[in-house]
């Protein structure tokens, strides 16, 4: 098996477009479709170390490039980047899949994308895998950053770019892996990320609380971006979502740690039925 996918720029809704990658297993397949949403500055791509391991393990595999991010369309519209929008934009991909369980995995802001997802109404999905999610208080006002014009932003890029390198890799990661995801993130457009800032998405304490889906927190013991302990308060909200903190791992787990990515879905995907959790009966 090659673990590669098929990408294509698909519609969702109105004029809103996005880049797709899809792969089905060329075994036995499982039933089961795992949506893999990355974070603010990331793309599909990010997810390459460990699609393979899903598919092997039978699994229909669906990532994208979220708007503004790889290769999907960047449009110069303020509101096409807020929160809401993104999950709009989850939600029709997993409308459109008619998988048997649905099983989401987000990374960073991409976790809370994950969680306004399983939020909405009628929200297809069985079970999901949280990888560096930010602290459920992060962020309650955008950063002075945020209200920089964007010549400002781009003269400060080294700086940025430097101090992102820093604090989002562990140890132990391959230089040649962080130099080579360097150079992909400093093409990034400071626009989107000054629209994502201003309009981050928000979640309710109260909704975080009531949800009942079965969740798996990852964190990474040397990330700075979204330490541990954010990790931890956001485990602590959930009815049901134990945390495991990762050794040596920084921020970005799904190129450092992504067997145990991998090992986390398929623990999920093998979890007693969602109707036991809210049932309380665990």
């Amino acid at each position: 098996m090659s673990g590669a996918l098929t990408a294509q720029l698909v519609r969702l809704r109105g004029q809103r477009s996005l880049r797709v990658l899809t792969g089905d297993p060329s075994g036995a397949a499982s039933g089961c479709t795992v949506f893999l949403v990355h974070g603010t500055g990331g793309r599909a791509e990010q997810w390459r170390l460990v699609w393979p391991g899903l598919l092997a393990a039978g699994h229909r595999v669906v990532a994208f490039d979220a708007l503004g991010h790889g290769a999907s369309p960047t449009p110069r519209h303020w509101r096409s980047y807020a929160g809401p929008e993104w999950v709009a934009d989850l939600r029709c991909l997993l409308d459109r899949e008619t998988s048997a369980t649905k099983l989401l995995i987000g990374h960073s802001y991409g976790s809370l994308i994950a969680l306004a997802a399983l939020l909405l109404p009628g929200a297809p999905v069985e079970r999901a895998v949280l990888l560096a999610p930010p602290a459920p208080d992060a962020l309650p006002r955008a950063p002075r950053l945020a209200y920089l014009p964007v010549p400002v932003l781009e003269w400060m890029r080294p700086q940025l770019s430097a101090g992102f390198r820093a604090a989002a890799w562990g140890p132990d990661a391959a230089t040649a892996m962080v130099d080579a995801e360097t150079v992909l993130s400093d093409r990034n457009s400071l626009y989107v990320f000054k629209a994502m800032w201003r309009q981050w998405l928000q979640l309710a304490p109260l909704a975080l609380a009531g949800l009942t889906t079965p969740v798996q927190i990852l964190a990474g013991e040397a990330d700075r971006l979204t330490p541990p302990a954010g990790a931890q308060r956001l485990s602590d909200m959930l009815p049901h979502a134990p945390l495991e903190v990762l050794p040596g791992c920084g921020h970005q787990i799904p190129l450092e740690r992504p067997q145990a990515v991998v090992q986390a879905v398929l623990s999920v995907a093998l979890a007693a039925p969602v109707t036991a959790y809210a049932a309380g009966s665990l």
